[in-house]
């Protein structure tokens, strides 16, 4: 056996009694165990000797015995030899990662006259700050540097560098600097004294980790100063409270912290993740949790350590004691996400450390298709994370008003990603560890009664549920075979179940007029247009209830039956038992009614039949996915329509989309310079009846994004509609009749009154609604 094997075997041993001194039987049992692991059969002594000693931790009330036993030892005798002891039985377990435990030791020795209170506060002061409690570690560092018995010898030294490490910590960069001034004078060399404190007064400017935030004007100095006092009165790390009450991103705050520390800011990702570094092994997982630090990489002899702060000395020479031979390189890291690797590299990381509130169980009452709800009055047990956990992805998709959820499962040892469609936009949601994947696709096919066995071909179904509060939430569901046999789910988010009114619907005042004009009719066809997700079956429902009166008898058609209205006789399609919405339009015809509406007209016989039920005396409704108004004049005439009888039967078209609405609570105003207003006016066009004109631009306020807390700092909250309504009128039918091309159709609907997607977009841009930027995203023409 080598001379470095028996040292290490020699320091297991002492590890081991340490923790047995003070109680802790499982970890000395833990570190014999991997003592055992280590040896082989020509160290049959020392494994024997290793067996003896489990056998006495077998009782877990022998290590407690046997501390109480060392206390009442102690307590026999002298006073001051008892205090000692009880100041080392502290030290004892703040080196063995357990600073909890230690501080009520070391607090019980305040107000001792046998023991040097200076001394003390050091100790009850590192504590502290190995429990990220700077606040009170700094109250007693500076009982501690007040001392009288406290010389300008090494102990104030450690003192000042742990009050200045602290005060760092909580943004008092200006008491930071006297500490770090104070240790120049009596030691410039101390733990790169000098050079630290260059660092803080030159090019931190007094902000110190914090410098780039208030450079980039992201916080203010006043709002750093409230961080600080809230971060003081919750207990909490400054730079938690600066992301959860003053919304910093948390991208900004790493890149602030990477410019002070100069070194590159870390942040886990279960998916980025790679092979648990080797050097990993044979460490206690606490040496980590008491120096808030992980390697989180090893190539070629390069370590890569994720800390929290890279410029404590203490910390760095302790994890270089420990990798001796590796070349270190620091990273900064969040105490939160270094808490995550090191979970995740000792096998801890799973759902249920996520989030505190994850096992929040949202109330599901299954509905049956025939509605027997008294049947179904009881939640489903959540039995098991996985059930709790879609629980939990559901209840909070709703919480943050998602239209759809995205679970999109991963290859290997991968997990799965959550993503959220909000506002138009994908978000990441969370990333569901890999052992979790499977189950969460199967339970969602089973609340959607799919077939779980089957992973090759897509599936569609609706889970249809009651909250806590009795509102009714309804989602669609749709599964997807990826590559590796792995499936993708998205559900589509229904919450409203009821008609909005047409006054709601975000049409401008001359849009509304057209609409409800158009509505009056008594007979004709109405089309609702625009790409999937735009609104227009939330649209059509909405002009239903403009017209929905006891004396109109309305029969609709749809796929699925989204939006519940009484007065209203709607039937979903089945195309399993060729239910389609041909088949159930003819029907209609022989059922007396007076107003129809289609879900969705896809093809040229359903189109026919449309068009018939218009010209016999019916108001018809019906959407199409097309992109304006006038493309979809030219579009059914494509599908072989007769031009004379469509022109005869359209009454007009609206075309919408859906944009992101600026924050009210947030938005700010601006003058535009005069190259915006010209670009604005050129890019609104033309127009006959309306035209913008820099004249009129000029007293003008636009609005744009600026975000706070309630819109999660993205300047926009929710959506709004813009419409292209085109009304039929002789000269338009005339060109419908001729079969003319787009371009002529636009034109001529421009001067019956027209306005186009951009230029109602502008107005609304006008009003300050919304910005231009999301006008041009979404509009062509």
């Amino acid at each position: 056996m080598s001379k470095s094997t028996q040292e290490e075997i020699s320091n297991k041993f002492a590890e081991a009694e340490l923790y047995k001194t003070h109680g802790l039987i499982k970890e000395a049992s833990d570190v014999y165990h991997s003592l055992l692991e280590q040896l082989g059969k020509n160290d049959a002594a020392i494994i024997s000797e290793i067996n003896n000693l489990l056998s006495e931790l077998d009782e877990p009330s022998q290590g407690l015995t046997h501390f109480s036993k060392q206390k009442e030892k102690a307590s026999k005798t002298d006073p001051a030899e008892e205090t000692q002891h009880r100041f080392e039985t502290g030290v004892g377990l703040m080196d063995a990662g357990f600073p909890a435990e230690a501080l009520k030791e070391l607090l019980g020795l305040l107000g001792n006259k046998h023991f040097s209170e200076s001394t003390l506060h050091i100790k009850i002061g590192e504590c502290y700050l190995s429990l990220n409690d700077e606040f009170k570690a700094i109250e007693h560092f500076e009982k501690a540097r007040d001392s009288k018995v406290l010389d300008r010898g090494i102990e104030r030294l450690e003192v000042l560098d742990r009050l200045a490490l602290a005060y760092e910590n909580i943004g008092a960069f200006p008491a930071a600097i006297k500490a770090l001034e104070e240790i120049v004078k009596i030691n410039p060399k101390f733990r790169n004294a000098k050079k630290h404190l260059k660092h803080l007064s030159q090019s931190a400017q007094k902000f110190g980790r914090f410098y780039h935030l208030i450079q980039e004007k992201h916080l203010k100095v006043e709002d750093l100063e409230k961080a600080i006092q809230v971060a003081k009165e919750k207990g909490k790390p400054v730079d938690a409270v600066l992301m959860s009450d003053f919304n910093i991103d948390k991208h900004e705050l790493g890149q602030s912290l990477s410019d002070y520390y100069d070194c590159p800011f870390l942040e886990f990702n279960e998916l980025e993740m790679l092979p648990t570094p080797s050097c990993i092994k044979g460490i206690k997982e606490k040496f980590f949790r008491a120096n808030n630090c992980v390697p989180v990489s090893e190539d070629n002899g390069k370590l890569v350590i994720a800390a929290d702060n890279p410029f404590d000395m203490v910390k760095t020479d302790n994890i270089r004691s420990v990798f001796k031979s590796a070349d270190v390189r620091f990273a900064v890291a969040l105490k939160d996400d270094i808490d995550k690797f090191i979970d995740f590299f000792y096998g801890k990381y799973s759902v249920e450390q996520s989030s505190d509130d994850l096992f929040d169980q949202l109330e599901l009452v299954e509905e049956q298709e025939d509605d027997k709800l008294d049947e179904y009055d009881t939640a489903i047990h959540a039995e098991g994370v996985v059930v709790q956990l879609v629980n939990k992805i559901i209840e909070d998709a709703i919480k943050s008003k998602a239209s759809d959820i995205h679970i999109e499962t991963l290859s290997g040892n991968n997990g799965t990603v959550v993503r959220f469609r909000t506002d138009g936009d994908c978000k990441q949601y969370r990333i569901i560890p890999y052992q979790y994947k499977r189950a969460v696709v199967s339970r969602i096919k089973i609340l959607a009664r799919l077939d779980i066995s089957e992973r090759r071909l897509p599936q569609d179904g609706k889970i249809k549920f009651k909250t806590r509060t009795r509102r009714t939430i309804e989602l669609r569901v749709a599964t997807l075979p990826t590559a590796s046999g792995y499936e993708d789910v998205v559900l589509r988010v229904l919450t409203d179940t009821k008609a909005m009114p047409l006054e709601k619907m975000g049409f401008s005042e001359h849009n509304f007029a057209l609409a409800k004009k158009m509505l009056e009719m008594p007979y004709g066809l109405i089309l609702v247009v625009g790409p999937t997700g735009s609104g227009k079956t939330t649209t059509l429902h909405a002009a239903l209830g403009q017209v929905n009166r006891p004396e109109k008898k309305i029969w609709t058609v749809e796929d699925p039956v989204e939006i519940i209205q009484d007065g209203l006789r709607q039937i979903q399609v089945q195309p399993g038992i060729d239910l389609t919405f041909e088949k159930v339009l003819k029907a209609f015809l022989r059922a007396d009614p007076d107003i129809i509406m289609v879900g969705e007209t896809r093809d040229e016989e359903t189109a026919k039949t449309v068009i018939e039920a218009s010209l016999t005396g019916h108001l018809v409704l019906t959407t199409l996915h097309t992109n304006s108004a006038p493309e979809t004049i030219t579009r059914l005439l494509g599908m072989g329509i007769e031009s004379y009888s469509f022109a005869d039967s359209l009454i007009g078209v609206i075309a919408q989309r859906l944009i992101k609405r600026l924050c009210p609570n947030c938005k700010e105003a601006y003058k535009p310079e005069k190259e915006e207003k010209n670009m604005i006016i050129e890019e609104f066009g033309a127009h006959p009846i309306s035209p913008l004109t820099l004249l009129s631009f000029n007293k003008i306020t636009l609005y744009k994004p600026k975000g706070c807390k309630k819109c999660h700092n993205s300047g926009y909250s929710g959506r709004l509609a813009i419409h292209e309504v085109l009304t039929v009128d002789d000269a338009v039918k005339q060109l419908v009749e001729r079969r003319t091309t787009v371009s002529e159709i636009r034109s001529q609907a421009l001067q019956s009154g027209m306005f186009t997607l951009k230029q109602d977009g502008i107005q609304k841009v006008i009003l300050g609604e919304t910005d231009f930027k999301q006008v041009r995203a979404a509009c062509i023409k």
